[in-house]
């Protein structure tokens, strides 16, 4: 996650070009391509189509200050933001992750590519939403 240049041009998942604020937090692909705006909105290039045969699971806990700005400066009133907004308790990121891998794994027959990397900054306790 990484915050881009002020400016830069960010096109998202219903095909409109946003130009993104400092403030605005990015999940991107490891060379500064945006994919995502965090807990927010996909990118068009992050979209699953009929022949999409991989995908990257992220299951992430988000600000809900931050998140409630990006949103409203968006214009971007997502499920995701609304629930990012209410504050999540940061303990359920790894098992939601887990859930979503078992349901592609049964529904989809796919299969892990990799370990599940655990990323905190700051250790919080679980059922605490700093």
């Amino acid at each position: 996650m990484e915050n881009l240049p002020a400016g830069t041009v960010f096109v998202s998942l219903d095909g409109k070009e946003r130009k993104l604020d400092a403030g605005d937090l990015m999940i991107c692909d490891g060379e500064d391509n945006g994919m995502c705006i965090a807990g927010v909105f996909g990118g068009l290039n992050s979209g699953v189509k009929e022949e999409t045969s991989e995908i990257f699971l992220e299951s992430a806990y988000f600000n809900a200050t931050s998140i409630r700005k990006t949103s409203m400066r968006h214009g971007l009133r997502t499920d995701a933001a609304v629930r990012f907004e209410k504050g999540l308790d940061i303990s359920l990121a790894p098992f939601a992750l887990e859930r979503a891998v078992a349901l592609i794994s049964e529904l989809a027959h796919g299969a892990p590519a990799s370990e599940v990397t655990d990323v905190y900054p700051r250790r919080n306790s679980p059922g605490r939403s700093t």
